[in-house]
């Protein structure tokens, strides 16, 4: 009896002793014997914080992770990298589909590109010079609404013989582009310089004086009053170009 209650005694101390060590409010005579004395002396004087009020903190070797934490933490990085990159690659399409598309509905919003309004058409066209004929017509058909009044005919000088002669004194005329003759009278020398000496003048002259014409005589004539070189005349016409053009 007395060998079984000690071994209960002994037992019982030792779970005492093994429960304390697990708390931290004893330590074991191995590490009793390594604590300085310095730490001792504290522990022993009366009034000393217990571990419990100083508040229990972690004073072994740094914690290491485990086999299973150290995989875990390059895959979690690669996983948030993943998300991250899916993340930016949605953001840059999106972006480059509303600059590119005029017209796109995302998550219920449509996004309309603004489109600038076509350049306005331009109607050109092309001014043609049209030269102006020259014809006495008028004057031939009805030379009495002419007659002693002063006029200024363009045409070319002409020196010719008479028509229907064979011979004869070469006579000066104004002649228009259809070959009608008006014959010129009281020229002075240095207005009958300006004459070929036979044919028709290329370049064109004004000639101005007074129109003549008599009911017995059946060619009408111009007193010369002054003959200078001129140009022809011209009139505008506007033609549409080949093709509209944009402004």
């Amino acid at each position: 009896m007395s060998g079984s209650w000690f071994s209960k005694f002994i037992n019982k101390k030792r779970r005492k002793h093994t429960r304390a060590l697990a708390t931290g409010k004893q330590k074991s005579p191995k590490e009793a014997e390594k604590q300085s004395p310095h730490h001792r002396e504290a522990a022993d004087q009366p009034g000393s914080a217990t571990p419990i009020e100083k508040g229990l903190r972690y004073t072994g070797p740094p914690f290491e992770e485990s086999g299973e934490q150290k995989r875990s933490t390059p895959i979690s990085r690669i996983i948030g990298l993943v998300i991250l990159s899916l993340f930016l690659i949605m953001v840059l399409v999106l972006t480059v589909g509303i600059i590119y598309t005029p017209d796109i509905a995302f998550g219920g919003f449509s996004f309309r590109q603004k489109e600038s309004p076509p350049p306005p058409v331009v109607n050109q066209t092309v001014q043609e010079r049209i030269p102006i004929e020259i014809s006495f017509t008028p004057y031939l058909s009805n030379p009495q609404n002419y007659s002693r009044q002063v006029i200024a005919l363009k045409g070319f000088l002409k020196r010719a013989i008479p028509l229907g002669a064979t011979s004869g004194v070469y006579t000066e005329y104004l002649t228009d582009d259809h070959g009608n003759d008006i014959r010129l009278n009281g020229l002075m020398t240095s207005q009958m310089a300006l004459f070929p000496k036979k044919g028709v003048s290329t370049d064109l002259f004004l000639v101005n004086g007074t129109f003549k014409w008599f009911n017995n005589s059946q060619e009408p004539s111009i007193s010369v009053i002054y003959i200078v070189p001129t140009n022809r005349s011209f009139t505008i016409r506007e033609l549409p170009a080949t093709g509209n053009t944009t402004g």
